[in-house]
């Protein structure tokens, strides 16, 4: 997978980690089944086919050609998307000027929603009926879709098509805009004062209940900043679909933490400056 980046984007080191996350987490879900079940149910594949376990035998080579090219381009020409899939050239583009503020679930919420759309151009001759690419991602990432007709339904007709300008050319695309924000019924901060000398050591955790009667739950991060370290240090919990430990996307838990010693950071008290 190749990542070609606009003069916008800066943190190239930050992207090209994350892609290779998302390599890996995909490559346990063709190995677990999981991602085979969701491109059956959202492309409305006849079954595991020829092209899609070619296609899957290339992702767990770790093949380059398996995954599409990432490509970050400006909010300017994104039309309002966060993420977009260019059939045309087979390529994935990232709203740049989105990027910085993403928490990681977010952008990988979003590349598996395009990701989704390339495998129905790939492995179907027609465009699936719908808003395909996030019916996959919502079902590859365990958002409790099993017997939510409604938001199934929604999926089925929503219309994603859209258009981004890639070197001053008007290109159409199938977008990701849902920025609809959950509903925060409850948050709990078990550890905001961590010291690396007592079990558990430097260790920041949340859990995060919420309600979404749109598009389900997808991503939230807690940014925080330290109280005692000089120059305020911040470091933030990513908590996605995949982090879900009681009820379903649309009324549920998350759990999550950070282990601060990654981040060169020890003990002290913590405050929670921003929920994105």
């Amino acid at each position: 997978m190749v990542v070609l980046t606009s003069e916008q984007s800066s943190s190239a080191t930050w992207l090209d980690n994350l892609l290779a996350r998302w390599r890996q987490w995909l490559q346990a879900c063709a190995n677990d089944g999981s991602l085979v079940a969701a491109a059956v149910e959202a492309l409305q594949l006849p079954g595991e086919t020829e092209p899609l376990r070619a296609w899957l035998g290339g992702l767990r080579r770790g093949d380059e050609q398996a995954l599409p090219a990432v490509v970050v381009l400006p909010a300017a020409a994104m039309n309002g998307a966060l993420g977009a899939y260019a059939g045309s050239q087979g390529t994935i583009v990232l709203n740049g000027d989105w990027l910085p503020t993403a928490a990681d679930a977010a952008v990988q919420q979003v590349l598996t929603e395009e990701l989704g759309h390339h495998l129905d151009a790939v492995l179907n001759s027609r465009d699936t009926p719908g808003d395909e690419g996030e019916l996959f991602a919502m079902l590859l990432g365990g958002q409790g879709l099993n017997g939510n007709e409604d938001a199934i339904n929604r999926l089925r007709n929503e219309d994603d098509q859209g258009t981004v300008v890639i070197a001053n050319e008007t290109v159409a695309v199938e977008q990701a805009t849902d920025t609809t924000a959950p509903t925060i019924t409850g948050l709990l901060l078990p550890n905001t004062i961590v010291n690396p000398t007592q079990p558990g050591g430097a260790y920041l955790s949340a859990r995060l209940s919420f309600s979404d009667d749109s598009s389900g739950f997808s991503y939230a991060g807690l940014n925080f900043k330290s109280q005692d370290a000089p120059n305020g240090r911040s470091v933030s919990i990513s908590l996605g679909n995949y982090d879900l430990t009681e009820g379903t996307s649309m009324s549920g838990t998350v759990s999550g933490g950070v282990m601060l010693e990654a981040y060169g950071l020890t003990n002290g008290t913590w405050k929670l400056s921003s929920i994105s």
